[in-house]
């Protein structure tokens, strides 16, 4: 049985597209952790965190933001942080939203752990004098809305189909 096993996995490796795949994804992966790395320890938080406020700046630690990561405090006009609750196991996050003065903005997600429930609620506290605006969404009816919108929509095209079909 592990013979049998063992031949097809053999197989396997000798394929250039499972080898391929297995390289880009190990290089996705070192590049995120670099990324996150790097601009962790430019901030002096903790690697884990999804963003730290230190020396004057507000450092994203998440990787996949592609814009400026560090943002001086001066620059931020508001930060608008939004709760989003689990939705069929996917696991609860928030949504971070950062208006710049120039009038462009800046968002990314991040999970919801003791940890960044810990940084959310300090965010305010901390950093108010510093930062004009702050608002803090609970999205459980922001979330009921658009899905009361989303089931409406669904059950009009399912009686369009209906009657079309008659």
């Amino acid at each position: 049985m592990f013979d049998y096993f063992w031949n097809g996995f053999k197989k396997i490796l000798e394929s250039s597209a499972f080898n391929f795949s297995i390289y880009f994804l190990g290089f996705v992966l070192l590049l995120i952790l670099w990324r996150r790395f790097s601009i962790s320890k430019k901030s002096g938080g903790d690697f884990r965190a999804p963003f730290h406020i230190s020396k004057g700046y507000f450092f994203i630690h998440n990787a996949f933001v592609f814009k400026n990561r560090t943002i001086p405090l001066s620059e931020i006009k508001s930060i608008d942080i939004k709760f989003l609750p689990s939705v069929k196991l996917n696991g609860a996050r928030y949504f971070l939203c950062l208006e710049l003065k120039s009038g462009k903005s800046l968002a990314f997600f991040f999970g919801k752990s003791k940890q960044n429930d810990l940084l959310v609620k300090n965010l305010k506290n901390k950093h108010k004098n510093t930062i004009s605006g702050f608002i803090f969404h609970n999205s459980l009816s922001y979330f009921s809305k658009i899905m009361e919108l989303l089931l409406e929509s669904l059950s009009i095209i399912s009686i369009l189909c209906y009657n079309i079909h008659k």
